[in-house]
């Protein structure tokens, strides 16, 4: 396994292959295993390594390929600890937040490490783990870094679960409401999380918004740093790429934050899918472009698996709107465009470029999992044919899945972000 640094300026300049487009990498070898995740705090970076069950602080690549050498190293005995990671930024510097989807016969668990800016090379031992009381409900198999959700402030997380089933005593609402498999976002508040410490339950520590129905995947796809409805606060987007029989669906929840219940109770807007079985809001992204608040929502199960990702303009969720535009994918292969979406300032001009994926392109009829990015200018039309990206990052090696995780970064503060890309070696 490995973390892949690529420029803005490659990536901006047309077609180009992952292997000529590396600006450098950091390798792992057999013990550090597969599935790595990637965060960057201060310049370096913080990989997860769940096959290790462990995260570890190592410099960012530069220009050749590096081993891991770990600065610090945080490990729990748990398996799949440190499938993903993330800072939250405190006064003094930052805390450390780890999940594995498979601890303790699968419930999940997310753990802090408070003050990990000052840990020492051992890491230290965590002062918080959030855990629900079902086997199989999987917490934390995706970890959000959200905005203020709460208004005091400071950022909030919010966490999927995938397979989320409440005990026969919960508190919180009657067990019996809750679909089987529909999914639950929980939203961990920060007022919650500056006194909490030992073992909490999701639920104790924020609201939990859950899934209209069975197998709806409500929180697949989440979205919570940005102000779509225009009152100044940031909202909460939760997309459910199995409901409605697969077409999917995405909910706006905004502020104040409503108490736990089905999404679609508590959701101000609810945006419905143009087309059936598209899997639309498995992935969610929003940003600013020509002075606007866009959202762009991945559909990678549309027009049979081709792929596609919808634009909407933020004002006027609430009214169910249709899409401002598509990028689809032309091939007639199931590539899945739109499975991972992000934004990064490429050029350093201010405008962020808009960056599609899909991980799971197909070279040819042998060649599974190559994957694909392209990247679009902020000065191009919204929807442009995938054919006219300003850039275009290929593959050929099967099963590495380009763009499965796409984590931008100014790592040299020039003011030009860079992508970092885990892939599997070769």
């Amino acid at each position: 396994m490995s973390v892949t640094r690529i420029s803005g300026a490659t990536l901006l300049a047309g077609e180009i292959d992952l292997e000529t487009a590396t600006d450098g990498q950091v390798l792992g070898g057999t013990d550090e295993g597969t599935g790595w995740s990637v965060a960057v705090v201060e310049g370096d970076l913080l990989i997860g390594q769940p096959a290790a069950r462990a995260v570890v602080r190592v410099a960012a690549p530069v220009d050749d390929a590096e081993l891991v050498v770990p600065q610090n190293k945080w490990s729990v005995d748990t398996p799949g600890f440190g499938h993903q990671v993330l800072t939250m930024a405190t006064d003094a510097g930052f805390d450390l937040w780890v999940s594995s989807p498979d601890h303790d016969e699968a419930r999940g668990g997310v753990w802090r490490f408070r003050d990990a800016h000052a840990a020492d090379v051992a890491g230290g031992e965590p002062d918080l783990l959030v855990t629900p009381s079902s086997p199989a409900d999987r917490l934390g198999t995706h970890l959000h870094h959200c905005g203020d959700l709460t208004g005091d402030g400071v950022d909030d997380l919010a966490v999927w679960i995938p397979w989320f089933q409440p005990p026969d005593d919960w508190s919180v609402a009657d067990p019996g409401l809750v679909p089987a498999v529909a999914g639950a976002v929980a939203v961990l508040e920060s007022e919650q999380l500056a006194t909490a410490t030992g073992e909490v339950r999701p639920w104790d520590v924020g609201p939990i918004y859950w899934g209209a129905s069975t197998g709806a995947s409500a929180g697949a796809g989440v979205h919570c740093t940005d102000d779509l409805d225009d009152d100044g606060l940031d909202d909460l987007l939760i997309g459910a790429p199995h409901a409605d029989n697969q077409a999917g669906q995405v909910y706006v929840v905004t502020q104040p934050l409503p108490a736990s219940g089905l999404v679609t109770e508590v959701a101000w807007g609810t945006i419905t899918s143009p087309l059936s079985g598209s899997w639309f809001g498995e992935a969610l992204h929003a940003f600013e472009w020509s002075g606007a608040t866009t959202l762009v929502i991945g559909a990678p199960g549309a027009r049979e698996g081709r792929g596609s990702a919808y634009l909407y303009v933020g004002a006027g969720l609430d009214a169910d709107p249709s899409p401002l535009a598509a990028y689809d994918n032309p091939r007639t292969t199931p590539d899945h465009l739109g499975r991972s979406l992000a934004t990064a300032d490429l050029d350093g001009d201010g405008e962020v470029e808009l960056i599609l994926g899909a991980p799971d392109y197909r070279e040819d009829s042998r060649t599974y999992g190559v994957g694909r990015l392209w990247v679009f200018r902020a000065d191009q039309e919204l929807g442009a044919p995938i054919a006219e990206a300003a850039g275009t990052l290929t593959d050929t090696q099967p099963f590495r899945r380009v763009g499965q995780q796409i984590v931008p970064a100014d790592l040299d503060g020039d003011g030009t972000d860079e992508l970092l890309l885990p892939v599997q070696l070769p």
